[in-house]
């Protein structure tokens, strides 16, 4: 199926007007989904936001390299934040 096929399917609840914020992990789905913002909304009105959550290592950190390389292609705002999760999970 090709994106405008998918375009033309999914049913959009989001205001003409405003930033649009999408959590973009690097999987199939968030990588398909932010690029059918881009396609409806422009990259202009996104910011994508990545959580490193502390725990995957090496493996999280190329989801995050990827996400950024990702944006960078989309010309996509994007942030990444970084949370140590097993730390604040050993205060709790």
């Amino acid at each position: 199926m090709k994106a405008e096929d998918i375009l033309a399917r999914v049913r959009y609840d989001l205001p003409e007007t405003g930033r649009i914020v999408v959590g973009l992990s690097g999987g199939a789905d968030s990588v398909l989904l932010t690029y059918l913002l881009v396609q409806k909304y422009g990259a202009e009105r996104l910011l994508a936001v990545h959580v490193h959550h502390g725990i995957r290592g090496a493996e999280a950190d190329r989801d995050a390299e990827f996400v950024q390389d990702y944006c960078k292609a989309l010309e996509l705002h994007c942030k990444v934040i970084y949370k140590d999760i097993p730390a604040l999970a050993a205060v709790s």
